[in-house]
């Protein structure tokens, strides 16, 4: 009986490692899709109104929680964005409105989505918004109005001024903004290295005044280089472009060490034979002949040899005195003894 166990068990054991060897051959890999950065397509924005459109996009989440939005502006900077949308792991089309558009304005905008595994951004497209309901042109493009009566585009202008403070990396940018209409106002600069521009400031509130000068300085340009610019104004009824100027910035200043040379004649020395002894003493000689006599002074000042003993300065003078002095006290001295002796 044990050894029938014993037999089986080993009969089970081998037919158990032939199957698992059999599956092991013929077993294929399974791969898990490992999840990765949304795919983001930006969609052609629809209905569209004169202060309203809504914009669309799809994103593939492909695998990993993903939430989208829009980014969108009045220029491809796109400084606004909306809210954020859930679009989880798969594939889904998403759609946001905004409001509060200017009418007859170009918008940009794009889809943007992200997740765990990265971040990707949707194509840039644009739409127009529509021109507001209760104005209308006629064939000189006029504006006309149910309400506020006829409105032409000269009553908005944009006036480029000439730069000033140009430097080597700086310039202001000038212009006058004139409006006759009670609208506010945004105004910018537009520039660039060709008259093309391609560049433009941050927008600037002027308000609704008939005339207000606005100016805008640009920093970081390269020194001794043209550059073109114009002023911008616009408004909730139109839009206008000044003319097209330009300035150069100054050169920068360069210093250069500069190494002076100075050539000088050349100076010929003349080095004489050594001397002989017997030339020596001929020297000796002639120099002794050749010093010019000196005059002595005395020390207190008076010329012995030539005026005789008489003080040459005031010091002279006073050394005089005090001789004079101690020899009348000499004899007045002498004197007094010998008198007192006699006595």
């Amino acid at each position: 009986m044990v050894s029938k166990l014993i037999k089986s068990a080993g009969n089970f054991f081998i037919s158990a490692m032939l199957f698992m060897t059999f599956l092991g051959v013929l077993s294929f890999p399974i791969v898990a899709k490992a999840a990765d950065e949304p795919d983001t397509t930006t969609r052609s924005a629809t209905n569209v109104t004169d202060e309203s459109a809504v914009l669309n996009g799809r994103v593939d989440g492909n695998g990993a929680y993903t939430y989208a939005w829009f980014e969108w502006g009045r220029d491809r900077d796109l400084d606004d964005s909306t809210f954020d949308v859930v679009i989880g792991s798969g594939t889904k089309n998403f759609d946001i409105r905004i409001t509060g558009l200017r009418e007859n304005t170009t918008y940009y905008f794009r889809a943007i989505a992200e997740n765990d595994e990265g971040i990707d951004r949707g194509s840039i497209l644009s739409f127009r918004t529509d021109r507001y309901s209760n104005f209308y042109y006629d064939e000189d493009d006029y504006y006309y109005s149910n309400n506020d009566g006829r409105i032409t585009s000269d009553d908005l202008t944009a006036i480029t001024d000439g730069a000033t403070e140009v430097g080597n990396t700086s310039a202001q940018l000038n212009s006058l903004i004139i409006s006759s209409v009670d609208s506010p106002t945004n105004a910018w600069f537009e520039w660039g290295t060709t008259p093309s521009l391609g560049n433009r400031t941050a927008e600037m509130s002027v308000g609704s005044l008939p005339a207000v000068r606005h100016a805008h300085t640009l920093l970081g340009l390269t020194p001794g280089r043209i550059y073109y610019f114009r002023a911008v104004a616009e408004n909730s009824y139109w839009r206008n472009y000044g003319s097209v100027l330009s300035f150069v910035t100054n050169e920068g200043t360069v210093e250069q060490n500069v190494n002076t040379i100075i050539i000088r004649e050349p100076v010929i020395v003349e080095i004489p034979a050594p001397a002989t002894a017997v030339e020596e003493n001929e020297k000796k000689d002639n120099s002794v002949e050749d010093q010019p006599e000196t005059t002595r002074t005395s020390p207190i000042g008076a010329n012995v040899y030539g005026a005789g003993f008489l003080p040459g300065s005031l010091l002279g003078w006073l050394l005089l005195l005090i001789l004079v002095l101690m020899a009348v006290m000499l004899f007045k001295y002498i004197w007094d003894h010998s008198s007192k002796s006699q006595k």
